[in-house]
């Protein structure tokens, strides 16, 4: 079942073989964040950052994937778009934004 990266309920990743292949694209994206609670401390999760998820999709077609972004820079273009169109973002969310933008 192919999957792909998604925030507010859109696409903004090709379809990826696996949700293993999606979280590897999301990190060098850097939309991946460690978390760690007062318990964790010492072993911080690995958590997509916020608005973000992976999601199963329909595999692409040959149109859709010429279409839709395929690699790490078109992924973040993607979620550059989407950080654009005035959602109320958290603190955290606009850093990760502005981040991508450089």
């Amino acid at each position: 079942m192919p999957y792909a990266l998604f925030t507010n309920n859109e696409q903004i990743s090709k379809a990826y073989d696996s949700e293993r292949e999606v979280w590897k694209k999301a990190d060098e994206a850097g939309l991946v964040v460690d978390v760690a609670s007062e318990e964790e401390a010492s072993r911080p999760r690995r958590v997509l950052d916020e608005d973000y998820c992976i999601k199963p999709c329909p595999a692409d077609t040959e149109q859709t994937t010429q279409a839709g972004p395929t690699n790490v820079h078109d992924i973040k273009q993607g979620s550059r778009r989407t950080s654009q169109r005035g959602d109320k973002q958290t603190g955290r969310r606009t850093a990760a934004a502005m981040a991508i933008k450089s």
